[in-house]
């Protein structure tokens, strides 16, 4: 989830703070054309996010050779920016490393330090099955760097942690309540796993930081820290994306709730090898979670027709979920009217204005409906009377 928050935070600075002489035209061009900047002919692209880490020595000096990937995250992203799917893979997953595991059995994050984000690409694909796209790799300790430059993170510790490892370079000691966090003690917040929890309420307390960290960023008071954020994520973070592609992306998700990030990973087994402690993939796994956060992408229409969904107290939920399936598919305006007069029945449908292609659109949208068309003048509006369970063409 680090990973992820330097993404966006780096995505979002890119729109406003690239400097002249790292932003020529298409960088330009790539916040009025966001959609061909980032994804050129693509639906969508799939990006490896790695959170890497130092080694230190027992005199608690660091050194980067050998430095294995502390976060480990495959990021779908859709030329829409309607929806983002993430896919969490646990780094002390056993697999093979490389091709035909030519580099032999380890865990899973030591792909990185035998052969870099290449070997790690090649290990991710051969595991998931999702091919790879490109890649973004960003030193774990930008993160506190980002902490102290916006003076803290306001976050509950829900127990005591203490932990010291020279040789991870961890000196972590927390106490439970609410507390606001430097960079130090909130990059031990999220690395802490000595616990019951062990690996498992790390990327918990990861996904809860990070959403802490995101509100916090968003007030106004840390505005003017941007600049300094941004010198931040660009001397620490290393990607084959092109500038125009990370404003591209930036412009198409800058206001994505954090909320709907589809988010997942795979069910894993205990498994213990020569005295250490791995984690195996269950059966059905990772094909099962894969095929649930990487489902094939619906068509996305780009319309600018409005909708109104009305709905009484019975059918407010599905209405609700109706307009949430228009959104996705690219419609701009869905609202939602409770009427509590509508009556019992089918659900009905009306479209205003006149236009063929509209018709044939509505239709194919939603085929178990009838469709009354108006000749009325204006703009067009699509009004959905929900009195029953919506059928929507591919959900």
């Amino acid at each position: 989830m680090l990973a992820f928050a330097l993404l966006v935070i780096g995505l979002s600075t890119a729109i406003i703070l690239l400097p002249p002489s790292v932003s020529p035209a298409p960088e330009v061009t790539a916040v009025f054309q966001p959609e061909e900047a980032a994804f050129g002919e693509e639906r969508s692209l799939n990006i490896l996010l790695l959170g890497v880490d130092y080694n230190y020595d027992s005199k608690a000096q660091r050194h980067t050779s050998g430095a294995r990937s502390d976060t480990i995250l495959i990021l779908r992203v859709e030329r829409k920016g309607k929806q983002l799917s993430m896919l969490s893979i646990p780094r002390d997953l056993f697999v093979g490393i490389g091709k035909n595991a030519v580099h032999g059995y380890d865990r899973i994050n030591a792909a990185y330090s035998f052969g870099g984000e290449k070997l790690a690409m090649e290990t991710l694909e051969r595991v998931t099955g999702i091919k790879i796209d490109h890649y973004i790799v960003v030193k774990s300790d930008v993160v506190a760097d980002m902490v102290d430059a916006i003076g803290g993170v306001p976050v509950e510790v829900e127990k005591q942690m203490d932990w010291d490892d020279n040789w991870a370079g961890l000196h972590i000691h927390l106490k439970p309540g609410k507390q606001v966090l430097n960079g130090e003690q909130a990059v031990g917040y999220c690395r802490f796993r000595h616990d019951e929890e062990g690996d498992f309420g790390r990327i918990q307390r990861q996904q809860k930081f990070l959403t802490a960290l995101m509100k916090e960023l968003k007030q106004k008071k840390n505005f003017k820290n941007y600049q300094e954020l941004a010198g931040l994520v660009r001397a620490k973070m290393k990607t084959d994306l092109e500038n125009r592609q990370l404003v591209g992306l930036a412009m198409l998700y800058k206001s994505f709730p954090l909320d709907n990030i589809r988010k997942g990973r795979p069910e894993v087994l205990d498994y213990f090898e020569n005295g250490a402690a791995y984690l195996v993939l269950a059966p059905g796994e990772p094909d099962q979670t894969v095929k649930s956060l990487f489902s094939p992408l619906p068509d996305v229409l780009d319309v600018k027709m409005s909708v109104v969904l009305h709905a009484g107290d019975e059918y407010l939920s599905e209405a609700r979920r109706v307009g949430a399936l228009l959104k996705k598919r690219g419609f701009v305006s869905v609202r939602i009217k409770q009427n509590n007069d509508l009556g019992d029945g089918e659900t009905t449908m009306t479209l205003h204005g006149r236009g063929d292609e509209e018709s044939e659109m509505v239709r194919s949208l939603f085929p178990t409906l009838k469709l009354q068309k108006t000749n009325s003048s204006g703009n067009r509006e699509l009004n959905l009377f929900v009195r029953s369970q919506v059928t929507v063409a591919g959900d």
